[in-house]
């Protein structure tokens, strides 16, 4: 094997990844925003999961990109765990459709397809269609990169050293596997790895049950980039991963005792083509391996939970749905960095709850608002930087316009938590270091204007939680009556000065504070209603699902930061 040979071979497989590449980026990016719909509306029995999981992984063409989207969808909250187990199944099945379609001696017509889809992206003036013409551009370079590999393979057959390692590996199914399994994990896909065992087997130089178990060894090869991914994220993503993961070795298992009988069975099918007999057993491999498992769907999952327990929370809560893998699918990283807003929003509405507490000198609540403002402040620094980090061209305009919404919301909330925080804070103080206490009239008037603002927050919230902008309009229309509560406070406190300018001076500069925060906040509040009102911010309300196997177990510490739909007004007695 001289130098010339090796470069062949190794510009045939980057061409052929090179195709690769291009026909599921652009795949994803022409169709993703249909498939991601797909999964989450056709998951809820895993038989629907598996044809969804099918459907997905045969169109994008790679059971590696199908398993990080779920893995960042189950991060995400989007799906359970459970529901993912099918779709991971479905994905085996549907990975099988690229190697049957290179196996059909299509090969002349690759440069044609090239000459095509490249038409279509340089001269296309729409960007849908230059998205499908880099995706037959991309299905023509894997046929030309086959074509490569197999023009360059063609004299191996001459080079004994090359020739004795394919022989060595005759009966060695366990050695054939692991090379299936490294070299998949290497390259990082499995339809590579399919094509180079279609081109040695259509030059006759390995037999047919080695190559039947290089490929249950790429089944487990193809796991790896999920696995990765999931690195450094939850551990319900993680457990995710471990599905794909666990699903594929328990397959290997009971596959690999009849990798002799599979060949045959392939060969019986089709005894005049080797190559399609091996796409044919792996195909029926991974169909028989779902049909076997799919009824253990649930106990799989039950069984991830027990491999990946859940972690010792770190008691300060933080974000938890920006998932980095989704940063690759706009639509779904857009989806979970909504589900934070809503959880940074239900600390703020905690947060108004304390206010009557706070103005009346409890240093106890003083202190949970310090520490919830912490918290805010966190979301809101994640927040920034996750949908800082998405490609803006790989953005249409309306996922823009979604994605300065989402920002403007971090902002009102962020920004609403701040004015609930250190000055609230700073009257809190002020009135126990100089042991003063509002006058009863101005008490009464305190109350009736929070439960005013935090009747039109609640209404607020609920917009944002449910994606019903009608509930943010009623709270942005109480406006006037926070405004006439708010005057009657300032009033209140004016006449409260009068009576007594002298010594009630620095009380009234407090009372007068306390109207200024109130008004600054629900400014901010209105602020985050606008964005509401615009039904940019979510995607249509989708019925809540109840926790299932493998899911997270719920944090207190979390829970408490993640707030509740509920505000909880803290009052002091006013005697």
């Amino acid at each position: 094997m001289n130098v010339v040979m090796i470069l062949g071979l190794l510009g045939g497989l980057a061409v052929f990844l090179l195709g690769l590449e291009l026909l599921t980026e652009n795949i994803k990016r022409a169709a993703g925003a249909a498939l991601r719909g797909l999964i989450r509306r056709s998951t809820r029995t895993p038989l629907r999961g598996v044809a969804t999981g099918f459907a997905s992984t045969a169109v994008l063409q790679s059971s590696s990109i199908t398993s990080v989207l779920i893995v960042g969808f189950v991060s995400a909250g989007i799906l359970s765990l459970k529901q993912s187990v099918g779709v991971i199944m479905g994905a085996n099945i549907g990975c099988t459709i690229m190697p049957q379609l290179i196996a059909f001696n299509i090969a002349q017509y690759a440069l044609a397809a090239v000459a095509l889809g490249y038409g279509m992206r340089r001269f296309s003036s729409r960007r849908r269609l230059r998205q499908w013409g880099n995706v037959i551009l991309g299905m023509g370079l894997v046929f030309v990169g086959l074509g490569m590999l197999s023009a360059t393979m063609a004299p191996l057959r001459e080079v004994e050293s090359f020739t004795l390692f394919l022989q060595s590996l005759d009966n060695q199914y366990l050695l054939a596997l692991l090379i299936g399994l490294v070299f998949t994990a290497v390259v990082n896909s499995s339809a590579a790895t399919l094509g180079i065992l279609l081109v040695l087997l259509q030059q006759n130089m390995m037999p047919l049950p080695t190559a039947v178990a290089m490929v249950i060894g790429a089944n487990i090869g193809t796991c790896i980039t999920a696995l990765l991914a999931s690195m450094g994220q939850s551990r319900i993503a993680l457990r995710a991963a471990m599905v794909h993961l666990l699903f594929n070795c328990i397959g290997a298992i009971l596959a690999f005792p009849f990798i002799v009988m599979m060949s045959e069975w392939a060969l019986w099918i089709t005894p005049d083509n080797t190559g399609r007999a091996l796409v044919n057993a792996h195909t029926g491999v991974n169909i028989i391996w779902t049909l076997l498992m799919l009824p253990a769907a649930g106990a799989l999952a039950q069984a991830t939970v027990w491999l990946v327990p859940d972690r010792r929370s770190d008691s300060r809560a933080r974000p938890k749905h920006l998932d980095r893998t989704l940063l690759s699918y706009p639509d779904a990283a857009l989806d979970a960095t909504y589900r934070d807003l809503v959880r940074m929003g239900n600390i703020v509405e905690r947060m108004t709850g304390r206010m009557y507490g706070l103005f009346n000198g409890d240093e106890r609540l003083a202190r949970e608002q310090a520490v919830d403002e912490g918290i805010v402040d966190r979301f809101h620094l994640a927040v920034l930087e996750y949908l800082g980090a998405l490609d803006p061209q790989s953005l249409d305009e309306e996922q823009l316009k979604r994605l300065n919404d989402l920002i403007a919301l971090s902002n009102a909330l962020e920004m609403a938590a701040d004015e609930l925080s250190d000055p609230s804070i700073r009257v809190c103080e002020k009135l126990n270091d100089g042991n003063y206490r509002f006058q009863r009239t101005v008490r009464h008037q305190l109350r009736a204007s929070i439960a005013t603002l935090v009747e039109a927050q609640e209404s607020i919230f609920n917009g944002l939680r449910n994606g019903d902008p009608d509930a943010a309009r009623r709270g942005r229309s109480q406006r006037k009556l926070v405004k006439q509560q708010l005057n009657q406070l300032s009033n209140d406190a004016d006449q409260h000065l009068t009576s007594n300018p002298d010594q009630l001076a620095p009380l009234y500069r407090l009372e007068a504070q306390v109207v200024n925060i109130l008004r600054a906040h629900h400014a901010c509040m209105r602020r985050a209603a606008k964005l509401v009102v615009r039904q940019r911010v979510y995607t249509p309300a989708e019925p809540s699902r109840a926790p299932e196997a493998g899911d997270s177990t719920p944090d207190p510490a979390e829970d408490e930061a993640a707030g509740s739909d509920t505000t909880r007004f803290y009052f002091r007695s006013d005697s």
